[in-house]
C-alpha cells in the first residue's frame, strides 16, 4: 500500500476526481484533526480493491504483489 501527500487546493475538483479516477480511495482537506487523520489510514489498511491503477498502462496487483505494465500499441 502506498499514500500519497498531494497539495491542492480544495477548490480543484477536476484534479481530485483525476485521483478518484486513478485509484484514490479517499483525502483529507487541511486542517484537520489527528483523530479523523488515524480513522482514515485505519479504513485505507484494509485492501478494498485488487488493482492500483496509475495510468492506462501501469497498475499494480495487491493479491500477486506484481506491476502490470501494458504495452502501447
Amino acid at each position: 500500500m502506498s499514500f500519497a501527500n498531494i497539495n491542492i487546493s480544495i477548490y480543484d475538483f477536476e484534479k481530485i476526481q483525476k485521483f478518484y479516477d486513478l485509484g484514490c480511495d479517499d483525502y483529507i482537506k487541511k486542517p484537520f484533526f489527528i483523530f479523523k487523520l488515524v480513522q482514515k489510514v485505519k479504513k485505507l489498511c484494509v485492501i478494498q480493491k485488487k488493482f492500483l491503477k496509475f495510468n492506462e498502462y501501469y497498475k499494480y496487483d495487491f493479491i500477486n504483489h506484481v506491476y502490470i505494465i501494458k504495452t502501447k500499441k
